[in-house]
């Protein structure tokens, strides 16, 4: 489904619901995406803890990002158009880094404050392997670790899972199958207050979108 047709869906749940119709009148359609996009990323942080596996069918990918140097610090890093999700660990969110043309080329999360002591060093004192290290700085800013330079032209694929309010309208958001329902679940606990108990679908095989 698109993002649109998840906002025209949950909102005809909604007003078919007694408990959340006056409440309704009350939501404007930006804060209806908020409570749509909270609930979504509740959802995926749910699956996170229980098995990453799944979370390859969330992931939008970025193709022919480029890398930049920043003249100051000389950090090379990439931009993406859109809202990397937080989650625990080391950039989790960033599912997969790899060059367009499939280039031989490994890149590996570090965590941002190992990343800023190295940093620090001179170049001599650190043994560099063919690894690029990667950090997330803030909601779509990459850094790299040792970086070729060589290859500054070599535009990139970035597979992230991203905020629902970062995909347009005509986007497809992938589910699960049950997942919508949960989806749903979440918006109506943020409605009325009330705490939604699971919010996965532990028997979701079936994919749809």
């Amino acid at each position: 489904m698109t993002k649109a047709e998840i906002i025209e869906l949950v909102k005809g749940w909604l007003s078919s619901e007694s408990t959340t119709m006056d409440m309704m009148h009350r939501v404007d359609k930006r804060r209806l995406e908020l409570y749509i996009s909270v609930s979504y990323q509740d959802m995926l942080y749910e699956m996170f803890k229980k098995n990453t596996e799944g979370l390859s069918l969330y992931v939008k990918t970025f193709k022919d990002v480029t890398v930049s140097q920043d003249t100051d610090t000389e950090v090379w890093s990439a931009e993406i158009s859109a809202s990397i999700m937080q989650l625990p660990g080391t950039a989790s969110a960033i599912r997969r880094i790899s060059t367009n043309k499939g280039k031989t080329l490994e890149f590996v999360p570090v965590d941002a404050e190992i990343a800023e002591a190295i940093g620090m060093l001179d170049v001599s004192d650190v043994n560099i392997n063919s690894c690029i290290g990667y950090c997330l700085r803030n909601n779509n800013l990459i850094e790299f670790i040792n970086f070729p330079a060589s290859l500054s032209a070599t535009k990139l694929r970035i597979d992230a899972l991203i905020s629902f309010s970062s995909y347009a309208d005509t986007d497809e958001v992938y589910l699960a199958s049950g997942q919508a329902n949960v989806l749903l679940q979440g918006v109506i606990g943020l409605l009325t207050g009330r705490k939604t108990v699971d919010l996965v679908n532990d028997n979701a095989e079936e994919n749809v979108k």
